[in-house]
């Protein structure tokens, strides 16, 4: 079973609402414990693929996070051959743009 999140970095302002909204699209169960360590236990269990958008035009908070999570996402990819992840500083790629491939 493949899970896939395409979010949109502008319209969250905080780590916690990150978190909660990756949480709901990737399915991952109740005990998720919302930070980086429980992520990437998500993220090296199974096929997943994650696409964050806007990344330029995020709050603060999350330009502040968004080197951690990138260690993140990086680590897992090369734990779990079946982890995708890209991150455009714009808007969604366009249909022509490859998105299987990671940072």
């Amino acid at each position: 079973m493949s899970e896939k999140a395409i979010i949109d970095l502008s319209k969250i302002n905080t780590v916690e609402e990150f978190h909660k909204l990756l949480k709901g699209m990737l399915l991952f169960p109740e005990y998720y414990g919302g930070n980086l360590d429980a992520l990437h236990d998500m993220l090296t269990e199974r096929h997943r693929f994650i696409v964050l958008t806007n990344a330029e035009n995020c709050s603060e908070e999350i330009k502040n996070y968004l080197p951690r999570l990138k260690r993140v996402l990086e680590d897992s990819k090369n734990e779990n051959d079946e982890f995708f992840y890209n991150i455009y500083d714009g808007n969604e790629p366009s249909d022509d743009e490859d998105t299987s491939t990671h940072d």
